[in-house]
């Protein structure tokens, strides 16, 4: 059973609502292959600074009554399942560098973050949080942690040093049922979905200055706002909402202004994610009845179903974009007037 954290009100019969299909609905038909009862381990391929990283997803493909997480290429090469256990693993994430992945896991009976490296797929628990841990989401200088308490009353924000698993900060934003946060590209703001009061049907999408610890409500709508991304360049958030009677994907502004629907299609479409260029959306839906995999362009468009199979295909993650680290400049200058040499200097100043 895929495990659904945080998405309170997400419920079967939510899911599978089906209204009328609007207009200009695209219906894709895709002949979906037989059943696939093994899908091979990858073998270790470094992406940790070089080479194009695939994109991550959770899925029970192999039919063992648990999730795992796979790989898959955009194209939809490279097929592998990464996890395999008896546990359910969920909430794959990314480093900013490539170098690793945050998931959770119930390996231990309680789920906790986990770290695999991308290098050779070695697995080491990070957390033993006594509540538990989920919806991990990495800071952009990758050295820090953010999730919430697996409790679905969470009222706080946790920060753990991405080494050591040791919190490092705690946020209380006096919200219930904390879930799905995302560190803005900045590094200034987390934003996250909550309950408006004890309402399970109605939670909205809340922004978090870690700075002055000042909140702000971007949604404030009646139903169920989840599910908060950001696009690469901070300035708009993709969300899933099912305000119009089912669950679309929409996007808005970074402040909560011009909420626009960029999906119209009477089937669940939900867990929206955008690629390092920021010209394609991943996401969820169950318009073939289970859930797949598919990708669009950044306003809706040129919508593709990426390798269904008789499975349900959940979060779809795509690689960071690796950024370049600044850590030498270089400069020209002299005593005298007619004198220059080149320097190189450290940015702290020394050296």
């Amino acid at each position: 059973t895929l495990l659904l954290n945080g998405c309170a009100g997400l419920t079967t019969t939510a899911l599978n609502q089906l209204g009328p299909a609007r207009e200009g609905t695209l219906v894709l038909e895709p002949t979906l292959p037989e059943v696939q009862t093994e899908v091979q381990t990858p073998t270790p391929t470094p992406t940790g600074g070089g080479g194009e990283a695939p994109l991550l997803f959770v899925s029970n493909r192999n039919q063992d009554g648990n999730t795992d997480i796979y790989q898959i290429n955009p194209d939809g090469s490279g097929l592998g399942r990464i996890t395999d256990d008896s546990a359910t693993e969920d909430y794959p994430r990314w480093s900013p560098d490539q170098r690793h992945i945050a998931f959770v896991s119930n390996q231990t009976g309680q789920y906790q973050l986990y770290l695999m490296s991308a290098e050779d797929y070695q697995v080491r628990q990070l957390t033993e949080h006594p509540a538990g841990a989920t919806g991990p989401t990495w800071s952009p200088d990758v050295t820090r942690i953010a999730f919430v308490e697996t409790d679905s009353a969470s009222e706080s924000i946790l920060i753990v040093d991405a080494e050591t698993g040791l919190e490092v900060n705690r946020h209380d934003v006096n919200l219930r049922g904390l879930a799905n946060p995302a560190w803005s590209p900045q590094g200034d703001v987390i934003v996250f979905s909550a309950m408006v009061g004890d309402q399970t049907d109605n939670r909205d999408i809340f922004s978090l200055d870690l700075g002055d610890g000042s909140l702000i409500n971007l949604t404030n709508q009646a139903g169920i706002d989840d599910r908060p991304d950001w696009s690469p360049d901070g300035s708009q958030l993709t969300f899933q909402t099912d305000r119009d009677g089912d669950f679309e994907i929409y996007t808005m502004r970074a402040n909560g202004a011009l909420q626009t629907p960029i999906t119209f299609d009477p089937a669940a479409d939900i867990e929206p994610h955008w690629s390092a260029d920021g010209s394609l959306i991943a996401f969820s839906s169950n318009r073939q009845g289970l859930f797949h995999l598919y990708l669009m362009s950044e306003n809706g468009s040129n919508v593709q179903v990426l390798a269904p199979v008789a499975s349900d295909d959940r979060q779809p993650r795509w690689p960071p974009k690796i950024r370049s680290k600044v850590e030498q400049l270089s400069f020209s200058g002299g005593i005298f007037e007619d004198t220059h040499n080149l320097f190189v200097v450290a940015v702290s100043g020394a050296q």
